[in-house]
């Protein structure tokens, strides 16, 4: 998903009615989520000691980085940026129960320091470079798991979608260079179904991008998406690792519509022995754009 990190040289500060009821409307689902699990809404014979195990069972996570960022804007008018920010992250899973787990992350991005020597997008610094780690705090995912298909996992609610590691994320990911991971509201399968072959299929249908909720900016905290993503890996050869995927991206909201593109490509790595202890790595891609649905360019 694009990241657009074209800066914002002038912003204005205004509250995210939007970005309190995305709130109230996340913790509105995790609590739907969790009432289902622990009511009759669920199958008769499930809210029973073995599930409170599952829930209370569960394991924690906590992220914590650190990041200090100097930028040098060249335009005129604009002075060196300094943000120095901590990210924290805290995250439960559940336990397993009849196959469904259900995992939560808050992220939290503050400065250290001065919060006057950069200009985050929505904090009104005009006069200094743009580095896009606002403050903020957020749902970062909520999401329901099952794995009760064989080697398929099925995820549906916010989560972080990466094909490949960093920094190979050309096309999706989770942008994690950012203080702001990128997350999604999507419905995704994971399949090792198939010999040798990994199917990868999501339906996105929000993006929660990097810029944090209370960007003024249209279409900054979030896009509004109909999306496909299809990504197919092979790994039956042991000197190459054939990939295919086709990225269906489309953008509903006017000011995000240049977006929209559908992205067809195939990869193809590995690695061989020359020699002892010695291996030599090779890749090579191809991958074809174009405008997709309702952009209003022609690429």
């Amino acid at each position: 998903m694009p990241a657009s990190p074209t800066p914002y040289p002038r912003t204005t500060l205004c509250s995210s009615r939007y970005g309190q009821r995305r709130a109230r409307v996340a913790a509105a689902r995790i609590g739907a989520a969790l009432w289902w699990l622990l009511s009759g809404a669920a199958p008769a014979g499930w809210a029973d000691d073995s599930l409170w195990q599952s829930l209370m069972g569960g394991r924690p996570d906590l992220f914590l980085r650190y990041r200090f960022e100097y930028a040098d804007d060249a335009r005129p008018g604009l002075k060196q940026a300094y943000a120095s920010t901590l990210r924290s992250a805290v995250g439960y899973r559940t336990g397993t129960f009849h196959d469904v787990s259900l995992y939560v992350q808050i992220q939290d991005v503050r400065v250290v320091g001065n919060d006057r020597l950069f200009n985050d997008g929505s904090n009104r610094v005009s006069d200094r470079a743009v580095i896009t780690d606002a403050e903020s705090t957020e749902i970062q995912q909520y999401y329901l798991r099952y794995g009760g298909l064989p080697r398929t996992v099925l995820t549906l609610g916010r989560q972080e979608i990466t094909h490949r590691q960093g920094p190979l994320q050309r096309f999706v990911g989770d942008v994690a260079w950012r203080q702001h991971l990128q997350s999604f509201d999507a419905a995704r399968l994971v399949s090792l179904a198939i010999p040798h072959t990994l199917l990868d299929y999501s339906y996105i249908w929000n993006v929660n991008r990097i810029f944090g909720e209370d960007n003024p900016l249209p279409d900054a905290a979030d896009f509004r998406s109909n999306s496909h993503l299809l990504n197919l890996q092979y790994s039956g050869w042991a000197d190459l690792k054939p990939e295919g995927y086709a990225y269906l991206l489309e953008f509903t909201s006017p000011a995000a519509r240049h977006f929209s593109t559908a992205t067809v490509g195939l990869r193809a790595q590995g690695d061989r022995g020359i020699g002892p202890g010695l291996r030599l790595g090779y890749a090579g891609e191809f991958a074809h754009q174009r405008d997709y649905s309702n952009n209003p360019n022609a690429l």
